[in-house]
């Protein structure tokens, strides 16, 4: 306890306002400082101007933040968190992803404290778990999953028997009302994610060349970090260079002014975890095109917002991009407004501050020896 508040450790590779684990940090962070508790955060990495000048919780860096080779700043961050958990005691110690940092927490005294957030579909080719903390993921007091569908994966992958929690992902801005489509369209279709295979972007242009002769003007903004340049190449060696801008999009600021002009999102992922995007993307009123992977099937599969194809399949993708093209204004409407209302399904403040008041309640550090090492609900 800080001046009357609970504390709660939360622990992760990075914090920031970027994809994926930066934002669900700062999310969760920002979340719990705001139900009243005193957060501390340690990170490995913060991104340069992801986090606002005043932040209601307090950051931590590794003592060193060199020697990433050698996984120095993570083994130290390690480090520093066991000493403060150890001697401040908080009410909750809660690690995002299953990371090298996690690794090195489940291998030290204080793994029976800690609650990993698992961010990923948990299946086995994941490149974004650590070998290390997926076996000793045993040793913790619970994990947290985004979706029901991904708790199979868990079990399966990591061979984990003990508690698994909801905790999906959310949208840290109030919900928005319907909002009408532009009268003008900047792009047709946005892709926005990392520039990489496993996100499907050379499936997309490859359902670019298909759609290209029935809709020569067709417009395609692919935004995301990574380089461009090797799907630059293909775009022009398919001849469809002029149709699909890659843009740079360095804020969420941008990224969100630049879904708010597209007709579509389009997410054909070869897997997923709980995509952000998707949630981004209804807010807006903008529906969107994504693959039957990871929770996308349960969160929207129902929805009308959502145009859900196989992965890995472009000839499935530019059919499905050639009936966006050619709905009615009517239909077209009525898939924005399906998409506002899901995200006010899934995004609620209400439903994300109750489920973290649970969370933090029945899995206090206070009881934490009824469970120690079994990995037991």
């Amino acid at each position: 306890m800080t001046d009357g508040k609970p504390s709660i450790v939360v622990v992760s590779d990075v914090c920031g306002q970027g994809g994926g684990a930066y934002r669900v940090t700062t999310l969760v962070c920002r979340a719990l400082a705001a139900l009243g508790a005193d957060v501390t955060c340690f990170a490995t990495w913060v991104e340069p101007g992801g986090l606002k000048k005043n932040e209601p919780f307090r950051i931590v860096r590794p003592w060193i933040q060199r020697g990433y080779r050698w996984d120095i700043p993570n083994r130290i961050l390690a480090v520093q968190a066991q000493l403060f958990i150890k001697r401040s005691q908080p009410q909750a110690v809660l690690v995002v992803g299953l990371t090298r940092v996690c690794g090195h927490l489940l291998a030290g005294p204080v793994a029976s404290r800690l609650l990993v957030w698992e961010l990923t579909n948990a299946d086995k080719s994941n490149k974004f778990v650590d070998p290390k903390a997926a076996k000793l993921i045993h040793r913790s007091r619970c994990i947290l999953s985004p979706a029901a569908s991904i708790d199979g994966g868990i079990r399966q992958t990591y061979d984990y028997t003990g508690s698994i929690q909801r905790l999906p992902f959310w949208i840290e801005d109030e919900a928005l009302l319907y909002s009408q489509p532009p009268v003008k369209f900047n792009s047709d279709f946005l892709f926005l994610a990392r520039r990489e295979d496993d996100k499907g972007l050379r499936e997309l242009i490859q359902a670019t060349a298909m759609l290209l002769g029935e809709f020569p003007h067709v417009r395609i903004q692919v935004g995301g970090p990574g380089t461009a340049l090797q799907y630059m190449k293909l775009a022009n060696d398919l001849g469809v260079a002029s149709s699909i801008e890659f843009c740079s999009l360095p804020s969420r600021q941008d990224a969100m002014k630049t879904l708010a002009a597209t007709r579509y999102l389009v997410l054909p992922s070869y897997h997923e975890g709980y995509p952000l995007s998707l949630l981004e993307a209804a807010q807006l009123s903008i529906p969107f095109i994504a693959t039957d992977v990871g929770s996308i099937v349960e969160t929207f599969g129902d929805c009308n917002a959502c145009r859900m194809i196989p992965s890995r399949d472009a000839t499935a993708l530019y059919h499905v991009m050639k009936s966006c093209l050619l709905e009615t204004d009517m239909d077209y409407a009525m898939r924005r407004k399906a998409a506002n209302r899901r995200f006010n399904e899934l995004s609620s403040k209400l439903s994300v501050d109750s489920r973290l008041r649970q969370i933090v309640d029945h899995l206090s550090l206070s009881d934490v020896s009824s469970n120690q090492h079994q990995g037991k609900p």
